[in-house]
């Protein structure tokens, strides 16, 4: 079914139905940005999520990746429950907080990223990855690990960003840039609540430290906020005096851990 995106699996069924290019389980009835494609190629375009669907995937193949609707739901709740409690529990320091949690599904989420990746650049102008095939197409490597078939090797993935004194923020807003290379569509960006992540699709040899003006953890990152007061060098507020590539066991009053599951 040459409308399925995912038509390379050779195990279309159904009829092709209607896809939401963004979860619409995830941001109900919201706005979001999107950047980078022929359509909006200059400058952000906002859109209503509910807006935002096309005939990409068959319906088997639709149902099929529910799944990661569903992971990615939690993931951004999770998001904004850190960010909120940080921020509440800001106003009252007194207190003795019991710790609180949370932790997000980084094997799922990165597959989230990919098939909203896809979503958007199925059928468009650029070229989806390295090489010089067909505009549009999505190769069969592609949809095998959008899918959990296989998995991204050799630096590509998520990445989860942050830059000097970023800072958190409770604007629930989604953001998503395609970054191209020439023709090639090469990096995604995601943005929501001052987190932000890029799932890269270009082979590297290492897996990198740096993106654009970003510093990088590949995979795995951990938001510590210490029951030690932060020292007065750093900004308590931003994301770099938080963010660990491994897990801390120090006291802390709440974490978020973005963790890699062992099963896909």
């Amino acid at each position: 079914m040459k409308e399925c995106w995912a038509n390379s699996l050779g195990d279309c069924g159904g009829e092709i139905s209607r896809e939401h290019y963004v979860s619409e389980c995830v941001f109900p009835k919201q706005s979001i940005f999107v950047q980078g494609h022929d359509w909006c190629l200059e400058r952000p375009k906002e859109c209503r999520i509910e807006t935002l669907t096309a005939k990409i995937l068959c319906k088997h193949h639709n149902e099929t990746l529910s799944e990661l609707d569903a992971a990615a739901g939690q993931a951004f709740n999770s998001i904004r429950a850190f960010t909120e409690t940080r921020m509440n529990r800001a106003g009252m320091p007194y207190l003795n907080w019991a710790p609180k949690q949370f932790t997000i599904d980084g094997r799922r989420l990165e597959r989230w990223c990919l098939k909203t990746l896809l979503n958007f650049s199925f059928n468009r102008q650029l070229i989806i990855g390295p090489g010089n095939h067909r505009a549009g197409i999505v190769d069969s490597n592609l949809a095998r690990i959008a899918f959990g078939l296989d998995e991204f090797t050799e630096g590509r993935g998520l990445y989860i960003a942050f830059r000097e004194q970023e800072t958190f923020n409770l604007e629930d807003r989604f953001g998503y840039t395609a970054k191209a290379q020439g023709p090639n569509l090469m990096m995604g960006h995601f943005r929501l609540h001052g987190f932000r992540f890029y799932l890269n699709l270009l082979s590297a040899t290492t897996a990198y430290d740096h993106i654009e003006d970003s510093k990088v953890f590949h995979r795995e990152a951990h938001f510590v906020d210490p029951v030690e007061p932060v020292t007065a060098i750093d900004n308590a507020n931003s994301i770099e005096s938080l963010i660990r590539s491994s897990n801390s066991r120090n006291r802390f009053r709440q974490k978020l851990s973005i963790a890699w599951s062992s099963v896909g």
